[in-house]
């Protein structure tokens, strides 16, 4: 569950170079490593990957020479990272929830992420957050573009988002559940 405690909605303006924020273990699993040969090709868009863990120096590496791609390593205050960025990217190719784009949804961040489990269970695609197949350039770079030039649309989706989170995934929904559940036994 999400605490939504003092969290609100706020539709964000994007920045002029847009930066996608990607957060998650830095293991084989999560993407990163197809997420960075990627935005290789996006040199007009910034990569910003927070997260630790053992691929940490192989992706360091993978990166050197691309100014547009950052990794930053554990991230302490999520509100600051996700204030940062135009949209949130979860690129796994097995995902069994997907805490993260929740913790994005909640901030009013639009979410893209590959078709795999988790997002699956999370994500109506184009009505609060956008599914694409796992390491598909062409969808990236046109969902990329859709939610930059599409107000209405990156409006709809991060409002749908967070309301997302608060029917369905709250901290308080979730007591509710459980004491009704409770309650029948």
């Amino acid at each position: 569950s999400i605490d939504i405690e003092n969290k609100k909605y706020v539709f964000k303006k994007i920045n002029k170079k847009i930066i996608i924020g990607a957060m998650g273990r830095l293991v084989e699993k999560k993407g990163f490593r197809n997420l960075i040969n990627i935005f290789k090709k996006f040199n007009e868009i910034e990569l910003h990957i927070a997260g630790d863990g053992p691929q940490m120096n192989v992706l360091r590496k993978n990166i050197k020479g691309y100014s547009n791609i950052k990794l930053l390593g554990w991230v302490d205050d999520k509100d600051k990272f996700f204030s940062k960025i135009d949209f949130f990217f979860s690129s796994s190719s097995i995902e069994p929830f997907g805490l993260v784009i929740l913790e994005a949804m909640v901030r009013s961040t639009p979410v893209i992420s590959t078709k795999c489990k988790g997002p699956l269970d999370i994500i109506d695609h184009m009505s609060n957050g956008i599914l694409i197949s796992i390491d598909n350039v062409d969808e990236i770079k046109n969902s990329i573009k859709l939610l930059k030039s599409n107000n209405k649309l990156r409006k709809k989706i991060s409002k749908n988002g967070f309301d997302t989170v608060k029917k369905r995934y709250s901290t308080k929904v979730y007591k509710k559940n459980f004491f009704s559940e409770i309650i029948k036994i």
